[in-house]
């Protein structure tokens, strides 16, 4: 079993995940930036009047005190109102459940798993990413969980994480003010959080090794700009680790995997995306930064994958459930090797003078915001 990532005591405490102000950047002579976010006023409240109907939409769809997964979860055992599906049956089953998600949620992406030629598969599968719209003392935070669904002749698995991090509606506007062809909210947070996962890792090997400092600023790459946030400590928090179903005729059998960000004592690592900055407004070092990390997700795609599978689905832990989810989607744990250098590059990065420099001008502006 692999060990959860550690809580470092150096890192920012809450007890709720609240937003913090909007990151104020550094200003760069190179650009006049005032007269970028000028021209770009329009777009700014249109996005804003988008990005609050959205929010508006994916609370409204959920029923009063159901929890994230009741809807999916009831729509998956309801398609053996008539007893077991017969395995020629199982390719028209998940499109079913496919269908009554897209219809019934409003911002989700969904995935199936790889298809098979045969025409009686011994399982099917659907993953769906669905945003969730949260009020924390009068704040709005928009966060993703992932379901996963496995369809059997006589039983069903389902597995749901929730995403250790989220985001204010601010991050959207800022995405969408620049591009309104983005799809869904589901995607620019899981992107958001894409290499943050990895980070946490390379942090924990630091720590094991005696060496380096923690982290408490994060930056991702995104289209062609960064995305800024902070990395929080929460406390008194119970565990949050993917909840698993299995169904069949015996009934529910219900338990909770492990909470890789959690510990014994309840603190928990929350990450906290705060704003998008594109391309036009980075300064020469953030643009670097960028390229860096650009360089790094493409480089090691597969190991970023791996890490994100462990709040998903419990990826690298032995159990049955975990186990059905992985061989259904083809999924593959990257080897001891591939992961050692993937942290050490990462690790290069971290301790390079262009993340340092945009990592403390970025503290310095959220700690101005707060005061």
């Amino acid at each position: 079993m692999i060990e959860n990532l550690s809580v470092e005591s150096d890192a920012p405490q809450s007890d709720h995940p609240t937003g913090i102000p909007e990151t104020t950047l550094v200003e760069g002579s190179e650009i006049d930036r005032n007269a970028i976010r000028r021209s770009r006023k329009l777009a700014a409240k249109k996005a804003k009047r988008m990005i609050k109907q959205r929010f508006d939409d994916v609370s409204q769809a959920r029923p009063i005190n159901s929890q994230p997964a009741d809807q999916i979860l009831k729509a998956a055992v309801d398609l053996y109102a008539d007893g077991f599906i017969a395995r020629c049956d199982l390719k028209a089953a998940i499109a079913k459940l496919e269908a009554i998600v897209r219809r019934n949620l409003p911002d989700v992406a969904v995935t199936r798993a790889p298809r098979t030629l045969s025409q009686k598969p011994e399982r099917v599968g659907l993953m769906v990413h669905e945003t969730r719209a949260i009020m924390e003392n009068s704040e709005k935070i928009v966060t993703v969980e992932n379901h996963s669904v496995v369809l059997e002749e006589r039983r069903l698995i389902f597995i749901s994480g929730l995403l250790p991090g989220g985001s204010r509606p601010h991050l959207f506007e800022r995405v969408f003010e620049r591009d309104r062809r983005q799809k869904t909210l589901a995607e620019i947070v899981l992107l958001s959080a894409n290499i943050w996962p990895t980070l946490m890792w390379m942090r924990t090997e630091q720590r094991l090794a005696g060496r380096g400092s923690p982290i408490t600023v994060m930056m991702t790459p995104f289209a062609d700009g960064l995305m800024f946030g902070s990395l929080e400590k929460l406390v008194a928090m119970p565990p949050a680790g993917p909840n698993v179903a299995i169904v069949d005729q015996l009934g529910s059998k219900p338990y909770q995997l492990n909470d890789f960000y959690g510990d014994a004592n309840g603190s928990r690592l929350y990450a906290k995306t705060t704003t998008y900055v594109d391309a036009a407004l980075l300064s020469l070092e953030q643009r670097t930064l960028r390229d860096m990390l650009q360089e790094f997700v493409s480089t090691f795609s597969d190991v970023v994958a791996d890490n994100n599978w462990r709040w998903k689905i419990g990826l690298g832990l032995h159990d049955p459930a975990v186990t059905t989810i992985t061989e259904t989607f083809k999924l593959k744990e990257v080897s001891a090797d591939r992961r050692a250098k993937a942290l050490a590059a990462l690790e290069l990065i971290v301790c390079s003078t262009a993340w340092q420099n945009v990592a403390a001008a970025t503290l310095e502006s959220q700690q101005r915001g707060k005061s």
